[in-house]
């Protein structure tokens, strides 16, 4: 805990929540992280609550996207990014949260945030096998963070967590594992702002090969371009 607080104190960006603090007032045993208050909540109950135009859902996506290639140019991955691990500040500005704080090195351990803190559905395949892809353990990486990305524009968009088709986190793991991924939503927000290029880059971030997933930067270049072609067909705020 101690060491993910130096390390977070250090994280300076306007899309990475705001730390304070530790204290072991509430947690004497573990200690608890204490970060800035986000008033809107999640990212998911902001959009549950105000259902947001379709700009401000660009923007939402935007701030996630600024956020974590921040924390990949100080090699720092995620690990368990999700829209509950996304806050909204009074500004409306979405901020990442909740983060496992892991070194971008080949030999880290994958944090407890996978089967057991209910983020399977965004995890990356070699996370659930890794001695398919001839890893020797689980390790979050720059390359997972990407695939959670696609899974988390996917939510964002739609308002639900991704294979919601599938009740149980174990068959959403057998049926990545069989090489499947979401089906393309057919909701109204959906088919407003997923034109193929759009899908195209979700599919992207979430191949099954992680060398084939773009890096943040190349993900970035692609949301301006998708999101300047898109803004004279949204609605209003």
């Amino acid at each position: 805990l101690y060491t993910e607080a130096i390390l977070w104190k250090h994280l300076k960006h306007r899309n990475i929540t705001p730390f304070h603090g530790v204290t072991d007032l509430t947690l004497p045993i573990v200690g608890a992280i204490v970060c800035e208050w986000m008033s809107l909540g999640t990212v998911m109950s902001y959009l549950r609550l105000e259902q947001p135009g379709v700009s401000r859902i660009e923007s939402i996506i935007d701030d996630v996207a600024q956020g974590l290639k921040y924390l990949h140019d100080n090699d720092i991955a995620h690990g368990d990014l999700k829209g509950d691990n996304i806050l909204v500040s009074r500004d409306l500005v979405a901020r990442l949260a909740d983060f496992g704080l892991s070194g971008l090195d080949p030999v880290v351990a994958l944090p407890t945030t996978s089967a057991e803190g209910g983020s399977v559905r965004w995890m990356a395949p070699e996370l659930h096998e890794p001695e398919r892809w001839e890893l020797r353990k689980s390790v979050v990486t720059a390359q997972s963070d990407v695939y959670s990305f696609g899974m988390t524009m996917l939510q964002i968009f739609t308002g639900k967590a991704p294979f919601n088709q599938y009740d149980r986190d174990s068959q959403v793991m057998s049926a990545v594992m069989r090489g499947e991924r979401p089906l393309r939503p057919d909701c109204m927000v959906a088919n407003q702002v997923l034109i193929d290029k759009m899908w195209s880059l979700m599919e992207d971030c979430w191949q099954g090969e992680r060398t084939k997933r773009p890096d943040m930067h190349n993900v970035l270049a692609r949301l301006g371009g998708l999101f300047q072609n898109s803004s004279t067909n949204t609605v209003p705020n």
